[in-house]
């Protein structure tokens, strides 16, 4: 058989051929955001990938499988004529949705539903939709604005996302108290009520049915008022529940900012503002999910992020077509690249900072409306080895715990293995003395090496999990407690030797060591692969797993950015892969992001040091290059 025919079968283990191809013609290269030149840029709905024959072949593939077009997530409607928050987003349709958009409440395919011209007919329209008296955490309340000529009015909202203190202070008290000073006259009703009598900050008026339900979902207050005609207002009083920020739970460090994100929403886009005080930082909304319409922030810095990356994720997220978002950690699974794959391809933070800092790179946020963390594209291998107090400490340290990590990353995953290879197989590698006390220690057990090694694994996994799930104040008694005493227990009673404790504890403690809770579970689930591999194969068995996962390493990208770059592609930069440089040496961002602006500080950034080149010098000196 060809050595390309076994390539294409090894690699086809990994990958999805086509979208394997898909990501290789999404390039990063053209910082514009177009393609070849003499093309414009491609909008959310549209691929990159338009002038190369295969992936037309592909999507031709795909075209015949008979799945109707998705619909889904659309952004925030504010208004007819209105623009979009986010640069480069295309113009929405009259209602204030996108093509595409699915339209709840009403039957899929119609046109959207206008505001009914009767107070009445309205009021009924929106019992009807928000099933009242049977859902009986909707309030509608019925009152009269006393202006010249009067009129009637009433509002909805629902209870507990609403804030009813503020709904009495900046709606009805101005409508039913002031309005008597008010005359209507040739300004319309709609004006004044807006202009003159809501002193809520955010006010505007809806002219359809679906964005008065989609807002009144959210937490707002609609506002329906009517002499001739009914005009409807989304009036922003939310008070959703939630929590204040409190300290990272998974995420902790010992110096920088203890902080992390929480449920509600605007908090967390308001933490990440509190890092990055910049006009062009974009918080742009989505609502994503049928039912759960979940408020979904994609959070990106305007003349930095890679307008291909932004596109693309605009892309993802309104083609998405399910019924329930509840946390970031399904979102990621309906976003990620090689869903197949157990390498993350998005990194998840609980940190402001550090989203802040990834932010600042060049990279692409989303925040999802009742989750804690926040998923950050594109990644590589090395951002799940980094931790955000690496910038906070002195560059030898930083390094110092970088190549700690990964040594952690390495015996976790591998020492178990290659324990039971070498035991087993190649016990000529061992020195006389050590192969002596090995045997000595296994003379008379019943079970051989394997099974000794899956005991031990399985019982710290068990052990893990009960931690985990047994109320906190008991978790890490119950944890400490549980390991010796089985620990003990299977040695006492001749199962397993005390070597192979001392293996399976420096495994777990090596697991710990790890910054990202998904890097850890990779680890910990290699762990068992490679025990099956060094079991059947010895040495060769963990060379053959290093092999195929060396290859599906290379194979994989995120936002169609190669998961080993910048080695795996290699693109010269600042030194903060593995090794990291002063922090003062950090004059570029990371190239493989093909960020806009590639410069985030001065050349000699120590303005202060006499021994730093003044700007006269500095000049000079690159004039003379």
């Amino acid at each position: 058989m060809p050595l390309l025919d076994i390539w294409h079968r090894i690699r086809s283990i990994f990958t999805h051929p086509d979208r394997d191809l898909e990501a290789m013609q999404f390039s990063l290269g053209d910082r514009d955001g177009g393609g070849k030149s003499g093309q414009g840029s491609s909008g959310p709905g549209e691929s990159d990938r338009g002038s190369s024959p295969a992936p037309q072949k592909a999507r031709k593939r795909r075209g015949t499988r008979g799945r109707p077009p998705r619909q889904g997530a659309a952004p925030v409607p504010h208004g007819p004529g209105e623009a979009t928050t986010g640069a480069g987003a295309p113009p929405k349709q009259l209602g204030g949705t996108w093509p595409g958009q699915r339209r709840p409440p009403g039957p899929k395919g119609k046109r959207a539903e206008p505001i009914p011209a009767k107070i009445e007919e309205a009021m009924h329209r929106i019992a009807e939709l928000f099933n009242v008296p049977t859902s009986q955490d909707v309030v509608i309340r019925k009152f009269a604005i006393s202006s010249r000529p009067p009129a009637r009015a009433f509002i909805v909202y629902i209870e507990g996302l609403a804030e009813a203190k503020e709904i009495q202070r900046q709606v009805l008290d101005p409508l039913m108290t002031l309005a008597r000073t008010s005359h209507v006259g040739k300004k319309g009703l709609d004006v004044t009520v807006l202009n003159e009598l809501i002193s809520a900050p955010g006010a505007e008026r809806k002219e359809t049915m679906e964005e008065v339900v989609a807002g009144v979902l959210l937490g707002e207050t609609a506002l329906f008022v009517g002499i001739a005609q009914t005009a409807a207002f989304l009036i922003d009083v939310k008070n959703p529940p939630g929590r204040n920020p409190t300290e990272p739970v998974l995420e902790r460090t010992l110096r920088g900012p203890q902080l992390g994100f929480v449920e509600r929403h605007r908090v967390s886009t308001a933490m990440i503002r509190a890092y990055l005080r910049d006009p062009d930082l974009i918080v742009e909304d989505f609502v994503v999910g049928r039912r759960s319409r979940t408020l979904t922030s994609m959070v990106y810095v305007r003349d930095i992020a890679n307008p291909k990356v932004v596109a693309e994720m605009r892309r993802r997220l309104t083609s998405l077509d399910v019924d329930v978002i509840v946390d970031a950690g399904v979102l990621e699974g309906l976003l990620r690249d090689h869903a197949m794959s157990p390498i993350p391809t998005v990194l998840a933070t609980e940190r402001p900072d550090r989203a802040a800092l990834q932010i600042s790179q060049g990279a692409v946020a989303l925040l999802v409306d009742g989750s804690t963390q926040a998923l950050v594209v594109p990644v590589t291998y090395s951002t799940f080895i980094h931790s955000v107090e690496d910038t906070y400490l002195h560059f030898s340290f930083a390094v110092f715990l970088r190549v700690l990590r990964l040594a952690g990353l390495t015996v976790s995953t591998l020492l178990p293995g290659i324990y039971i290879a070498i035991t087993n197989f190649h016990n000529e590698m061992l020195p006389a003395p050590l192969l002596l006390t090995i045997s000595a220690a296994r003379e008379g057990l019943p079970l051989p090496l394997v099974f000794e090694v899956l005991f031990m694994e399985l019982s710290f996994e068990l052990i893990r999990e009960a931690g985990v799930r047994i109320p906190s104040p008991l978790g890490p008694t119950i944890g400490i407690v549980g390991a010796l005493l089985i620990g003990d227990a299977a040695v006492s009673a001749s199962l397993i030797s005390p070597i192979i404790v001392i293996i399976t504890a420096l495994g777990a403690l090596a697991n710990f060591v790890l910054p990202e809770q998904s890097t850890a579970s990779v680890a910990r689930v290699g762990r068992f692969v490679f025990v099956g591999l060094a079991s059947s194969f010895g040495l060769y068995g963990i060379a053959l797993g290093l092999f195929a996962a060396g290859i599906h390493l290379a194979s994989i990208r995120s936002f169609g950015v190669p998961f080993l770059s910048p080695i795996g592609a290699w693109r010269p930069g600042s030194l903060d892969v593995i090794l990291r440089g002063p922090i003062w040496d950090q004059e570029k961002r990371p190239v493989f992001l093909r960020p806009l602006d590639l410069i985030r500080q001065a050349r000699y950034a120590r303005g202060w040091d006499p021994g730093v080149p003044r700007d006269d010098d500095a000049r000079a000196g690159d004039s003379g290059q």
